[in-house]
């Protein structure tokens, strides 16, 4: 999640300080999913500010992203960490920005399977923005899918359930159907109806999901890769693994050479792709270390 920051009084050229017009080229490059040019400018941001600003921790938090996009979650809670260390420094320890390092922090425990660390700091995050007299019902609507996705993995599916109703009735009620939004929830809501067993209704919405991915992203955005991983997972369990295999192929394409190797979303789709090749070959799958199996 993006923090938000205050203008700075120094201007550059066009009118915006040195600060935000780096700002605004590691968030273009994130978006663009370009992680190697977004972690540069990100480092280049931290660096031009004042070791005691709400700019630095917001420069912390965007290198924290990026981090964790990539799966360097090492680095990434690092710089989530010291963002937030620093928002206490500086007084501001109930600020909106506080609730969107705790909502990335548990993004991040979540990636790394710790769905207990997760959920409380999804929690500890909602609790702060819902505190606010100013919060934003977009970001509180965010929070609230970001904390179904870790709900549905620690099998408490009912609060997900209602959690992501709340958020696709607001984001459909504001936005077009092309909001990237809307396709995380639809996302999770996927997801959702998998875990549950609910298969066909489960490809369906993550078939909608990322064709919204795509409007908004494109094909080759990293992001779209994980939903073609849980369409893949989702024609696995129907039976039809040619397009499983279709689905997985296309996300390691999408994220080898933009992601760390051992990344998990990257790591399950070279395993889940290898062994459905295999069961339809009579191959014996190679493991991902390279060793026969």
């Amino acid at each position: 999640m993006l923090l938000r920051r205050k203008r700075s009084r120094g201007k550059a050229k066009g009118g915006f300080s040195e600060s935000q017009a780096i700002l605004r080229q590691v968030r273009a490059a994130l978006a663009a999913g370009r992680y190697d040019e977004a972690e540069c400018l990100a480092k280049r941001g931290v660096c031009a500010t004042s070791d005691k600003s709400m700019e630095r921790v917001v420069f912390l938090n965007e290198l924290g992203m990026v981090y964790k996009y990539v799966g360097n979650f090492a680095a990434a809670e690092r710089s989530y960490r010291e963002a937030l260390s620093s928002c206490e420094l500086l007084d501001a320890s109930s600020d909106g920005n506080v609730a969107a390092i705790l909502h990335n922090l548990a993004g991040l425990a979540h990636a790394r399977g710790d769905a207990d660390v997760a959920e409380d700091l999804a929690r500890q995050g909602i609790a702060v923005r819902e505190a606010l007299s100013d919060n934003a019902p977009g970001d509180l609507i965010a929070d609230y899918a970001a904390l179904a996705a870790i709900l549905i993995d620690g099998g408490n599916f009912d609060e997900a359930r209602r959690l992501l109703e709340i958020a696709l009735s607001h984001l459909e009620g504001r936005g077009g159907p092309e909001s990237q939004g809307i396709a995380i929830a639809l996302h999770n809501l996927g997801s959702l109806q998998y875990r549950m067993g609910i298969s066909k209704a489960a490809r369906d919405t993550l078939e909608r999901a990322l064709c919204m991915k795509i409007a908004v992203l494109g094909e080759t955005h990293p992001d779209v890769a994980i939903t073609l991983h849980n369409l893949g997972c989702c024609l696995q369990s129907l039976g039809d693994k040619v397009a499983a295999v279709e689905k997985f192929t296309k996300a390691v394409n999408i994220l080898e050479g933009r992601v760390l190797d051992d990344h998990p979303t990257l790591t399950s789709c070279r395993e889940k792709r290898n062994l459905e090749r295999c069961s339809s070959t009579g191959e014996r799958p190679v493991c991902i270390d390279g060793n026969a199996a």
